[in-house]
């Protein structure tokens, strides 16, 4: 099968170069390809790599942004979000997402990792709820939490344990954010 773009081309080799097979995945305006061939690294933006308020404008889609530091991770999010009907916008980090909305993105949920490098998912959801208390969130984490993060979690929010399944994040979504 013949890939048809570059970006297309890409995700074909990636697939093909370590024996497994991926879903269908397209391509979103924001996301970064980074290629290792042989131990050389080339990092490529696969769209215009700063998402603008004006991208979502005239939509009607719940809005929300996925933030997660493992960007295989992040992209299986914001794929299955984006089947399910949301407008999804993504950054690997913390200060990316407080970047985002700081250009006016808005947005009406967050999906955020609890354990991220530069800051936790807690610290996050307080600091973009202390600005915009209608954002609901949705905290996904691979590790038990401790006593004092549960304390953490804003009322209202909701919380998935990693693995999950595509079923799992599409319902605790629908529970969160609607839509």
């Amino acid at each position: 099968m013949e890939a048809a773009t570059p970006h297309a081309a890409a995700v074909e080799v990636l697939a093909r170069n370590d024996g497994h097979s991926f879903p269908a995945l397209e391509i979103w305006e924001g996301s970064v390809c980074v290629l290792s061939l042989d131990g050389a690294k080339v990092h490529t933006p696969l769209a215009n790599p700063e998402q603008t308020p004006a991208a979502d404008q005239g939509t009607d889609k719940v809005k929300v942004l996925v933030v997660d530091d493992d960007p295989l991770i992040r992209l299986f999010k914001a794929q299955l979000l984006r089947e399910e009907g949301y407008y999804v916008y993504e950054t690997g980090s913390g200060q990316g997402a407080l970047n985002l909305l700081s250009r006016g993105v808005e947005v009406d949920g967050l999906v955020t990792d609890v354990r991220m490098p530069d800051m936790s998912g807690f610290e996050l959801a307080k600091l973009v709820t202390a600005e915009r208390p209608s954002v609901k969130v949705l905290y996904t984490t691979a590790y038990a939490l401790e006593p004092n993060e549960v304390r953490l979690q804003l009322p209202g929010s909701g919380f998935l344990r990693k693995p999950f399944t595509p079923e799992q994040l599409a319902e605790a979504a629908k529970r969160v954010f609607g839509g």
